[in-house]
């Protein structure tokens, strides 16, 4: 729960700028499902059911309601729109053999990334709705579930909610997960940032915007959060360039300097943050590609020096590599800093 914590708020300090318009749902093993919010409405996430995400979408007043998540039900071989209707119609039906609902609709929604059916009927859902609609829908090959109850009297918050359900889109470049690596795209697509850590295990359990935190739990005991994260460069210049403003940034928030190790060159640098007295490490590792800050940020919480040699591996693991493959050597070396000043 402590280390939850920690990458919530790791998270939080990042400074890569949040479209609101648009709220990332995790996908297990295929990347975040990227759902357009309408104007007024909030957004909120859950937690994780199993290796399903989860969001829940608030009219403005609360005119409606809408539930997501991935299903995970299982598909053999592999979920389709003909099966999806078939159940639609079967739902359908079923909601008008009760006679406990009337004004029962099924429709075909489609979006450019998703396509799906929504059964609707009146009298289904809980106060203060008084009208629910049920949709299943296909995002690639992402079965997704969506309940969105709305007060019959607002019938445009009711569209709205079909409307962000057809913007429903999988960004696959957002997150992957390789046996002992973690890696996020950039912005733009072209690169990847990339942390190997081979004597590690666990897996992404928190994400926002363009960052991707991780709990490693270590070889030797103990458990690591690793963040990742790309920004557009604030300033211009190298590595140490950025490194010196998570520097300034951290001493401007109270953080002690004599706390802080600093070492690197414009190609690659660290930043170093040992708290005795909390006996924790952070370790933040930058490198420039494109005009963009790339970060991974190591955090031991229960810091213990005999652990430093796989601390080292993994920050030696941090690399830049192009999202196709190519024979062209890693952008940035990585010798590891983490146990010198």
């Amino acid at each position: 729960m402590l280390m939850r914590g920690v990458l919530v708020a790791l998270l939080a300090s990042s400074r890569f700028a949040a479209d609101p318009a648009v709220h990332r749902i995790y996908v297990a093993d295929r990347g975040d499902l990227l759902v357009t919010i309408p104007p007024g409405w909030t957004s909120a996430a859950h937690e994780r059911l199993g290796d399903a995400g989860a969001a829940t979408l608030t009219a403005p007043g609360g005119d409606a309601r809408m539930d997501i998540v991935q299903s995970v039900k299982p598909f053999e071989p592999r979920p389709t729109t003909r099966r999806l209707k078939r159940e639609a119609e079967a739902l359908r039906d079923q909601v008008m053999r009760t006679g406990k609902a009337s004004d029962v609709e099924m429709i075909e929604l489609k979006g450019a990334a998703a396509m799906g059916y929504a059964v609707t009927a009146r009298a289904e859902a809980q106060p203060p709705y008084d009208s629910l609609t049920r949709v299943s829908m296909l995002v690639g090959e992402v079965p997704i579930l969506a309940q969105l109850q709305w007060k019959h009297a607002a019938p445009a918050a009711h569209e709205q909610g079909l409307e962000a359900l057809k913007s429903l889109a999988l960004d696959p470049g957002v997150l992957r997960v390789r046996e002992g690596e973690v890696s996020i795209p950039d912005p733009t697509g072209r690169w990847f940032l990339v942390v190997a850590a081979p004597n590690v295990s666990g897996g992404p359990i928190e994400s926002k915007f363009n960052s991707r935190a991780m709990v490693a739990n270590l070889r030797k005991g103990g458990a690591v959060a690793i963040v990742l994260s790309i920004d557009p460069a604030a300033k211009p210049g190298g590595a140490t360039v950025a490194r010196d403003a998570a520097l300034d940034d951290a001493l401007a928030h109270g953080a002690a300097r004599e706390n802080f190790q600093i070492a690197g060159d414009e190609k690659i640098a660290y930043l170093i943050n040992t708290v005795p007295q909390r006996a924790m490490k952070q370790t933040q590792v930058f490198t420039v590609q494109g005009g963009m800050w790339a970060e991974v940020r190591l955090v031991d919480m229960e810091y213990n020096p005999q652990r430093q040699p796989i601390m080292d591996g993994i920050v030696r693991g941090v690399r830049i590599e192009p999202r196709v493959a190519s024979t062209t050597a890693p952008a940035t070396p990585t010798p590891s800093p983490t146990s010198r000043p």
